[in-house]
């Protein structure tokens, strides 16, 4: 009797997640049909990098944002001047992204050993591919580094506690990769280790705690102590995660200061977006 309530209950819950998807799919189809604009021109159609672009050349050009870019050009020899193809992947790494979401909730409740609540995660899901605060990332075709880092950062996380609760190293090594992924499609990906970090601190053994902070103190010495002998690795680590020269790095800083209110602001008052703040 219990196995048949939980078969029912399972059944229940992917039709909703399928509801939600296609939901998603009809709230987004005006979207497969919209131009360029601003950034797009430049990064794409008028892009020079594009022309009999590889691998290299855009490595060379663009950097720790290579996959990004590389998936653009993927797009643009379909067709450059038509952008249906641009936000089909857009919409389609949208609807991955929830999916992912749903993925680590469930190994995220195997590694803590809490009980699901498939209500809850339902809910979360929706919230994600419904909510007004993500259209820019679909909508928007530069911003797939947003969302295409997001991806590679969600699926990294899912590996690791995939690894934490199963004890494969697949899954470690898979880790490894859609982090390296992540970081070369978008810089902000860096935060991800800190963030495997900061939950172990939390919700790890008290020794794999001790093991951690040992560890964190350690690397922390040993570049205090070899900082004075590596300017130029810095530097170059400085120009390979800029995002522009023309900004300083406190400046960016300040400005990303104010824009978490802003985002923090437009997710909680639920409202349409507009291009100014």
């Amino acid at each position: 009797m219990v196995m048949f309530e939980s078969s029912i209950v399972e059944s229940k819950t992917k039709w909703f997640l399928l509801s939600i998807c296609i939901i998603t799919l009809f709230a987004y189809f005006p979207s497969l049909f919209v131009p360029y604009y601003l950034d797009d021109f430049l990064s794409i159609p008028n892009n020079p990098v594009f022309v009999d672009a590889s691998f290299s050349s855009l490595f060379n050009v663009y950097g720790m944002r290579t996959i990004a870019y590389a998936s653009f050009y993927l797009n643009y020899l379909i067709s450059p001047d038509n952008t249906l193809s641009f936000h089909v992947a857009n919409l389609a790494i949208h609807l991955i992204n929830g999916f992912l979401i749903y993925k680590l909730y469930f190994v995220l409740c195997d590694y803590l050993k809490i009980p699901r609540n498939k209500l809850f995660i339902i809910v979360v899901v929706a919230m994600w591919l419904l909510h007004p605060f993500n259209t820019q990332a679909v909508t928007y075709i530069v911003q797939r580094l947003a969302s295409l880092a997001a991806l590679f950062v969600l699926a990294s996380l899912v590996a690791y506690f995939y690894w934490r609760t199963k004890q494969k190293s697949v899954w470690l090594i898979a880790s490894i990769v859609f982090f390296v992924f992540a970081l070369f499609t978008k810089q902000n990906a860096i935060f991800l280790p800190i963030f495997i970090f900061l939950c172990e601190l939390c919700f790890a053994s008290d020794k794999i705690k001790n093991n951690l902070t040992k560890t964190a103190l350690f690397s922390f010495m040993l570049f205090a102590c070899v900082y004075p002998f590596i300017p130029e690795i810095l530097q170059k680590i400085d120009l390979a995660t800029r995002e522009s020269k023309a900004i300083s790095r406190l400046d960016y800083f300040n400005t990303q200061l104010y824009i978490h209110w802003v985002y923090l602001q437009k997710f909680l008052l639920i409202k349409p977006l507009s291009l100014t703040v």
